[in-house]
């Protein structure tokens, strides 16, 4: 069996999953526990390559996605790209924000 990073054994049916993309384990972890407490189970991924891996791994589950703009490898606005490409329909948010100034 692949490993995911998905938060979702294999075995258990969910019926309802948001998927957050962000590259600052601090916001994963936070935006995990907010998500947990509206009823969803949540996805991670690190980045936009490792968020459309999920996402065609759990694609009947999600709902939504929230996805930051600036992460390595694939930023959100690519990733976005990539999403309406695999299911046109999906809600995205796309946040920017700057844990740290400049």
């Amino acid at each position: 069996m692949e490993k995911s990073n998905s938060n979702i054994p294999q075995s258990t049916k969910v019926v309802d999953a948001i998927l957050i993309v962000d590259d600052e384990p601090m916001f994963l972890s936070l935006a995990k526990k907010m998500i947990a407490r509206l009823g969803f189970a949540a996805l991670k991924a690190k980045d936009g390559k490792e968020a459309i891996e999920v996402f065609e791994q759990h694609k009947n589950v999600i709902r939504c996605v929230l996805c930051d703009v600036y992460m390595p490898r694939m930023g959100g606005w690519e990733t976005l790209s990539r999403l309406r490409q695999l299911e046109p329909h999906i809600p995205v948010i796309l946040k920017w924000y700057r844990l740290y100034p400049s």
